[in-house]
């Protein structure tokens, strides 16, 4: 590229665009908030503690777990498999079998990710 004048206009483009990345940057600064992940190994059941509220994920089944107790104004949510309301803060959780070698995540809040880990297959 040539060496060009630096005109009126294309120094207003040029401060446009910059504001235009600082303001991005702060807002994603800003609005960010920190997923934390724990893992959840276990034969048959274990406990994750989720903003001082212990759950327990229990095996059911090969590929099915059962989360309890969570309370009703909770969001849960998963990457892979299905999730359903059981009723009483219980939640079933439902994976094909042949997908757990991915490590399955269930989204707590949005703030939270529980990596369920299957020891025995």
């Amino acid at each position: 590229m040539a060496a060009e004048k630096l005109t009126k206009q294309r120094l207003i483009q040029i401060v446009f665009m910059l504001a235009i990345l600082i303001i991005a940057f702060v807002w994603r600064t800003v609005t960010y908030t920190e997923v934390k992940t724990v893992e959840c190994k276990g034969e048959q059941q274990c406990s994750v503690t989720v903003s001082s509220q212990k759950l327990t994920i229990t095996r059911t089944a090969m590929g099915t777990y059962e989360i309890s107790p969570v309370p009703h104004q909770w969001q849960i949510s998963s990457d892979m498999g299905t999730l359903s309301d059981l009723g009483e803060g219980k939640w079933k959780f439902s994976i094909d079998v042949s997908q757990m070698e991915q490590k399955p995540t269930i989204l707590i809040n949005g703030k939270v990710n529980i990596k369920v880990i299957n020891t025995i297959q």
